[in-house]
């Protein structure tokens, strides 16, 4: 066996001298993990505060949205009521139930989309 005159001589591992981790985190490792809780802390309430003022915006406009609908279809019937027997404008009876139909339907259903998005059941 040949032996290296460029090889590193061994080292000695018994000198190594066992030391315990230490039983509690630094000053430093709780200062960041406060800093970590602060930030996330306020990205959630930031999360809350955009969900609020987005739903109070969806909720403006399909309010408006409703609105609107509901007075175009009132204007519908006003106009087949009292501009029908001139004969200036005449719908048929199924086109009249159709657009009253469709509308309470599509009315209502908007309506509990947005209460069920701004009033989520709590889990």
């Amino acid at each position: 066996m040949t032996t290296d005159s460029n090889a590193p001589p061994p080292v000695d591992v018994s000198l190594i001298a066992a030391t315990a981790p230490p039983s509690a985190p630094d000053s430093k490792a709780l200062d960041e993990e406060r800093a970590y809780a602060r930030s996330e802390k306020e990205l959630l309430l930031e999360g809350i505060r955009q969900d609020l003022a987005e739903r109070k915006n969806y909720a403006k406009f399909i309010f408006i949205l409703i609105c609107v609908w509901l007075v175009g279809m009132f204007t519908l019937l006003l106009i087949q009521g009292f501009l029908s027997p001139h004969q200036w404008f005449a719908l048929s009876d199924a086109v009249i139930l159709a657009a009253i139909g469709g509308t309470t339907v599509n009315v209502l259903g908007i309506f509990i989309v947005v209460v069920n998005y701004l009033f989520p059941k709590k889990a």
